[in-house]
Protein backbone atom coordinates (compact mmCIF):
# COMPACT_ATOMS: atom_id res chain seq x y z
CA UNK A 1 0.00 0.00 0.00
CA UNK A 2 1.18 3.56 -0.87
CA UNK A 3 1.95 6.26 1.52
CA UNK A 4 -1.19 6.94 3.83
CA UNK A 5 -1.76 10.64 2.93
CA UNK A 6 -5.98 9.99 3.38
CA UNK A 7 -5.23 9.29 7.19
CA UNK A 8 -4.51 13.75 6.96
CA UNK A 9 -8.27 13.76 6.25
CA UNK A 10 -9.30 11.27 9.35
CA UNK A 11 -7.16 14.12 11.36
CA UNK A 12 -9.15 16.72 10.73
CA UNK A 13 -12.79 14.55 10.95
CA UNK A 14 -11.46 14.21 14.43
CA UNK A 15 -10.56 17.29 15.63
CA UNK A 16 -6.71 16.39 15.92
CA UNK A 17 -4.51 19.60 16.06
CA UNK A 18 -1.94 18.49 14.05
CA UNK A 19 0.88 20.39 11.68
CA UNK A 20 2.84 18.75 8.65
CA UNK A 21 6.58 18.17 9.42
CA UNK A 22 8.38 19.74 5.39
CA UNK A 23 8.47 16.23 3.35
CA UNK A 24 6.04 14.12 5.46
CA UNK A 25 3.77 13.34 2.78
CA UNK A 26 6.19 10.89 0.62
CA UNK A 27 8.68 10.24 3.57
CA UNK A 28 8.82 6.75 5.08
CA UNK A 29 8.38 3.49 3.48
CA UNK A 30 5.88 3.02 0.38
CA UNK A 31 5.44 -0.33 1.98
CA UNK A 32 2.96 0.27 4.47
CA UNK A 33 -0.49 -1.18 5.68
CA UNK A 34 -0.73 -0.19 9.53
CA UNK A 35 -2.54 -2.76 11.54
CA UNK A 36 -1.97 -1.65 14.78
CA UNK A 37 0.12 1.23 17.29
CA UNK A 38 3.30 1.46 19.04
CA UNK A 39 3.46 4.30 21.75
CA UNK A 40 7.01 5.79 22.46
CA UNK A 41 8.02 8.46 24.25
CA UNK A 42 11.06 10.75 22.80
CA UNK A 43 13.80 10.40 26.04
CA UNK A 44 14.86 13.90 24.76
CA UNK A 45 15.92 16.05 28.08
CA UNK A 46 15.15 18.97 26.51
CA UNK A 47 11.72 20.53 25.86
CA UNK A 48 11.16 21.16 22.18
CA UNK A 49 8.45 23.40 20.06
CA UNK A 50 9.61 22.34 16.90
CA UNK A 51 10.44 18.89 16.24
CA UNK A 52 14.03 17.65 16.51
CA UNK A 53 15.10 16.25 12.57
CA UNK A 54 16.26 13.01 14.65
CA UNK A 55 12.96 12.08 14.07
CA UNK A 56 12.57 12.56 10.21
CA UNK A 57 16.18 12.06 9.37
CA UNK A 58 17.18 8.84 11.27
CA UNK A 59 19.83 8.38 14.58
CA UNK A 60 23.86 9.06 13.74
CA UNK A 61 26.50 6.46 14.47
CA UNK A 62 27.54 5.15 16.27
CA UNK A 63 23.74 3.81 17.20
CA UNK A 64 23.12 4.25 13.44
CA UNK A 65 19.29 4.17 12.60
CA UNK A 66 17.92 5.60 9.31
CA UNK A 67 15.41 7.64 9.02
CA UNK A 68 12.34 7.98 9.77
CA UNK A 69 11.80 6.95 13.29
CA UNK A 70 8.35 7.97 13.79
CA UNK A 71 4.92 8.80 12.15
CA UNK A 72 4.14 11.54 14.48
CA UNK A 73 5.41 13.08 17.39
CA UNK A 74 3.34 15.14 19.91
CA UNK A 75 4.21 18.17 22.39
CA UNK A 76 3.48 18.73 26.37
CA UNK A 77 0.72 21.33 25.00
CA UNK A 78 -1.15 18.33 22.91
CA UNK A 79 0.02 19.82 19.05
CA UNK A 80 0.81 16.76 17.30
CA UNK A 81 3.38 16.91 14.21
CA UNK A 82 2.86 14.67 11.23
CA UNK A 83 6.63 13.39 10.58
CA UNK A 84 6.12 10.73 7.70
CA UNK A 85 3.23 9.47 6.00
CA UNK A 86 4.98 5.81 5.14
CA UNK A 87 6.40 3.42 7.35
CA UNK A 88 9.10 4.53 10.00
CA UNK A 89 11.91 2.31 11.87
CA UNK A 90 10.48 2.76 14.85
CA UNK A 91 9.18 -0.68 16.41
CA UNK A 92 11.84 -2.74 15.72
CA UNK A 93 12.04 -6.27 16.48
CA UNK A 94 8.97 -7.13 18.34
CA UNK A 95 5.31 -8.41 18.15
CA UNK A 96 1.94 -7.25 19.58
CA UNK A 97 -0.96 -9.62 19.12
CA UNK A 98 0.18 -11.47 15.52
CA UNK A 99 1.94 -8.25 13.80
CA UNK A 100 5.40 -7.73 13.69
CA UNK A 101 7.06 -5.41 11.30
CA UNK A 102 7.58 -1.20 11.06
CA UNK A 103 5.06 -1.76 7.64
CA UNK A 104 2.09 -2.86 10.06
CA UNK A 105 2.18 -0.48 12.68
CA UNK A 106 1.85 3.70 13.23
CA UNK A 107 4.45 4.78 15.79
CA UNK A 108 3.97 8.33 17.93
CA UNK A 109 6.49 9.45 19.83
CA UNK A 110 5.36 11.76 22.92
CA UNK A 111 7.49 14.89 24.29
CA UNK A 112 9.15 13.00 27.54
CA UNK A 113 12.39 12.45 29.16
CA UNK A 114 10.96 8.85 30.15
CA UNK A 115 12.95 9.28 33.47
CA UNK A 116 9.95 8.42 35.44
CA UNK A 117 9.49 12.00 36.81
CA UNK A 118 8.88 14.52 34.28
CA UNK A 119 5.38 14.44 33.90
CA UNK A 120 3.04 13.99 30.58
CA UNK A 121 0.27 16.65 30.83
CA UNK A 122 -3.50 15.74 30.28
CA UNK A 123 -3.35 17.96 26.77
CA UNK A 124 -0.83 15.61 25.41
CA UNK A 125 -2.33 12.88 27.05
CA UNK A 126 -5.93 13.80 25.44
CA UNK A 127 -3.93 14.79 22.17
CA UNK A 128 -2.26 11.06 22.21
CA UNK A 129 -5.97 9.83 23.22
CA UNK A 130 -7.47 12.20 20.19
CA UNK A 131 -4.44 10.84 17.51
CA UNK A 132 -4.49 6.93 18.35
CA UNK A 133 -8.87 6.88 17.63
CA UNK A 134 -8.53 8.80 14.56
CA UNK A 135 -5.47 6.54 13.30
CA UNK A 136 -7.35 3.34 14.70
CA UNK A 137 -10.79 4.19 12.93
CA UNK A 138 -8.95 5.33 9.46
CA UNK A 139 -6.43 1.82 9.30
CA UNK A 140 -9.73 -0.08 10.45
CA UNK A 141 -8.23 -1.60 13.73
CA UNK A 142 -9.08 -1.55 17.25
CA UNK A 143 -7.68 -0.08 20.89
CA UNK A 144 -6.82 -4.14 21.41
CA UNK A 145 -4.03 -3.66 18.56
CA UNK A 146 -3.03 -0.22 20.23
CA UNK A 147 0.53 -0.91 22.97
CA UNK A 148 3.62 0.27 24.30
CA UNK A 149 7.05 -0.30 22.84
CA UNK A 150 7.52 -1.74 26.20
CA UNK A 151 4.59 -4.34 25.33
CA UNK A 152 5.77 -4.61 21.79
CA UNK A 153 9.55 -5.67 22.86
CA UNK A 154 11.05 -6.84 26.75
CA UNK A 155 13.66 -4.28 25.45
CA UNK A 156 12.17 -1.17 25.67
CA UNK A 157 10.56 0.65 28.81
CA UNK A 158 8.83 3.18 26.97
CA UNK A 159 6.72 5.29 27.54
CA UNK A 160 7.19 5.55 30.90
CA UNK A 161 6.02 8.36 33.27
CA UNK A 162 3.30 9.43 34.99
CA UNK A 163 0.43 11.29 33.79
CA UNK A 164 -1.03 14.76 35.33
CA UNK A 165 -4.18 13.10 36.21
CA UNK A 166 -2.06 10.27 38.33
CA UNK A 167 -1.86 7.44 35.62
CA UNK A 168 1.37 5.38 35.14
CA UNK A 169 2.27 4.43 31.26
CA UNK A 170 3.50 1.30 32.95
CA UNK A 171 0.93 0.50 35.17
CA UNK A 172 -2.24 1.55 33.26
CA UNK A 173 -1.99 0.60 29.63
CA UNK A 174 -5.41 -1.14 29.74
CA UNK A 175 -7.08 1.95 30.77
CA UNK A 176 -5.56 3.95 28.01
CA UNK A 177 -6.72 1.02 25.68
CA UNK A 178 -10.21 2.16 26.70
CA UNK A 179 -9.79 5.95 26.55
CA UNK A 180 -9.37 4.79 23.05
CA UNK A 181 -12.08 2.43 22.57
CA UNK A 182 -14.80 5.31 23.27
CA UNK A 183 -12.77 7.98 21.24
CA UNK A 184 -11.81 10.89 24.19
CA UNK A 185 -11.19 11.31 27.41
CA UNK A 186 -13.94 11.27 29.46
CA UNK A 187 -14.96 14.94 30.44
CA UNK A 188 -19.32 15.35 30.10
CA UNK A 189 -21.10 15.33 33.28
CA UNK A 190 -24.68 13.44 32.72
CA UNK A 191 -26.28 17.12 32.52
CA UNK A 192 -24.13 18.28 29.39
CA UNK A 193 -24.68 14.50 28.00
CA UNK A 194 -28.21 14.81 28.07
CA UNK A 195 -28.41 18.62 27.28
CA UNK A 196 -26.20 17.24 23.75
CA UNK A 197 -28.97 14.67 23.82
CA UNK A 198 -31.42 17.29 23.11
CA UNK A 199 -29.80 19.74 21.13
CA UNK A 200 -29.15 16.58 18.73
CA UNK A 201 -32.67 15.66 18.57
CA UNK A 202 -33.78 19.17 17.48
CA UNK A 203 -31.15 20.11 15.06
CA UNK A 204 -31.36 16.76 13.15
CA UNK A 205 -34.00 14.35 14.58
CA UNK A 206 -33.87 11.10 16.75
CA UNK A 207 -30.80 9.00 15.42
CA UNK A 208 -31.98 5.24 13.99
CA UNK A 209 -29.73 3.17 16.01
CA UNK A 210 -30.26 5.43 19.57
CA UNK A 211 -27.58 7.22 21.43
CA UNK A 212 -25.16 4.18 22.42
CA UNK A 213 -22.65 5.06 25.37
CA UNK A 214 -23.33 8.85 24.55
CA UNK A 215 -21.66 10.03 27.39
CA UNK A 216 -18.13 8.56 26.34
CA UNK A 217 -18.25 8.42 22.98
CA UNK A 218 -19.01 12.28 22.23
CA UNK A 219 -15.85 13.37 23.98
CA UNK A 220 -13.19 13.81 21.59
CA UNK A 221 -13.89 15.88 18.65
CA UNK A 222 -17.12 17.22 20.09
CA UNK A 223 -16.57 18.65 23.20
CA UNK A 224 -13.81 20.62 24.80
CA UNK A 225 -14.52 23.02 27.60
CA UNK A 226 -12.96 25.57 25.79
CA UNK A 227 -9.72 23.79 24.70
CA UNK A 228 -9.18 24.91 21.50
CA UNK A 229 -7.71 22.05 19.94
CA UNK A 230 -10.97 20.18 19.25
CA UNK A 231 -14.06 21.14 17.53
CA UNK A 232 -16.73 21.84 19.90
CA UNK A 233 -17.16 23.88 23.25
CA UNK A 234 -19.40 23.91 26.01
CA UNK A 235 -21.45 27.61 26.20
CA UNK A 236 -23.26 28.01 29.65
CA UNK A 237 -23.27 24.54 30.64
CA UNK A 238 -24.39 23.13 27.03
CA UNK A 239 -22.73 21.15 24.75
CA UNK A 240 -23.05 22.67 20.80
CA UNK A 241 -21.46 21.38 17.92
CA UNK A 242 -19.72 23.64 15.48
CA UNK A 243 -18.14 21.43 13.01
CA UNK A 244 -18.10 21.68 9.00
CA UNK A 245 -18.91 17.77 9.13
CA UNK A 246 -21.59 18.39 12.05
CA UNK A 247 -21.38 15.65 13.90
CA UNK A 248 -18.19 14.02 11.95
CA UNK A 249 -17.45 10.48 11.27
CA UNK A 250 -16.62 9.61 15.06
CA UNK A 251 -19.78 9.45 16.28
CA UNK A 252 -21.29 6.80 13.45
CA UNK A 253 -19.61 3.82 14.08
CA UNK A 254 -21.49 4.25 17.36
CA UNK A 255 -24.63 4.20 16.13
CA UNK A 256 -25.18 7.89 15.16
CA UNK A 257 -25.12 8.66 11.88
CA UNK A 258 -22.90 10.89 10.41
CA UNK A 259 -24.79 14.95 10.09
CA UNK A 260 -23.83 17.22 7.53
CA UNK A 261 -24.85 20.71 9.44
CA UNK A 262 -26.35 23.86 6.70
CA UNK A 263 -24.41 26.85 6.95
CA UNK A 264 -27.22 28.91 8.50
CA UNK A 265 -27.22 26.14 11.71
CA UNK A 266 -23.59 26.48 11.57
CA UNK A 267 -24.01 30.51 11.92
CA UNK A 268 -26.69 30.17 14.51
CA UNK A 269 -24.37 28.44 16.93
CA UNK A 270 -22.42 30.37 19.57
CA UNK A 271 -18.81 29.76 20.45
CA UNK A 272 -16.69 30.10 23.68
CA UNK A 273 -13.17 30.00 23.22
CA UNK A 274 -12.20 30.56 19.42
Amino acid sequence: MAYQTGVLEALNDWGVNYREYPGCRTRGYSSFWPLGMVEHHDAIEARWTYPPSIFADGRPPPNYLPGPITNFCNTFDGIVWVIALGAANHAGTGSWRGIYGNSKVWGLEQQNAGNGVQVYPDAQIESTVLLTSALAEFSGFDASMVCRHAEWTSRKIDPYGPWQDGHLWQNDMDHFRALVAQGGTPDMTEAESKMLVEIHQELFGQPKFGYPKLRDAATGLMIAKAKGSRQGWITNGIVKVKAQKGLGGFLANRGVPKVEMEPEVLGAIPVVGE
